[in-house]
C-alpha cells in the first residue's frame, strides 16, 4: 500500500513539477540505476526537494528527514509512509542510518 501511495505522490509531484514550473533537472544520468546511492541536497524548500529527488530513478528514494518534522501528528506518519526516516539527534546517535544502510 505504502508503495502505490509513493508511485501517485511521484506521478502527481513529476507533473507538478513539469507544467507548474520551470525547474530541469540536469545530471540525472548520474544517478546510478543500482545498487546505493546518497543523494544530498541543502536547501529552504525541503519538500520540492522531494518531489524533485523523487523524479530522479524509478526507484524508491528514502529521504532522511529532521527528527522535529517525523515526530509531527500529521506529517511524521505521512512521510513515513513515503518512505523517510528521521536524521540522527546527535553525533552519538547511529541508528537511523544503520537502518536504512541495510536495505
Amino acid at each position: 500500500m505504502n508503495d502505490l501511495f509513493y508511485g501517485v505522490v511521484k506521478g502527481i509531484s513529476g507533473a507538478a513539477l513539469k507544467f507548474g514550473t520551470n525547474l530541469r533537472i540536469e545530471g540525472q544520468e548520474n544517478v546510478p540505476v543500482m545498487g546505493k546511492a546518497i543523494l544530498v541536497t541543502i536547501s529552504k524548500n525541503v519538500m520540492q526537494d522531494m518531489f524533485v529527488i523523487s523524479q530522479l530513478t524509478g526507484r524508491k528514494i528514502h529521504f532522511m528527514l529532521n527528527p522535529k518534522i517525523m515526530k509531527h501528528q500529521v506529517a511524521g506518519p505521512l512521510l513515513k509512509s513515503l518512505g523517510a526516516f528521521r536524521s540522527t539527534t546527535d553525533k552519538d546517535d547511529n541508528e537511523p542510518v544503520e537502518r536504512y544502510l541495510s536495505i
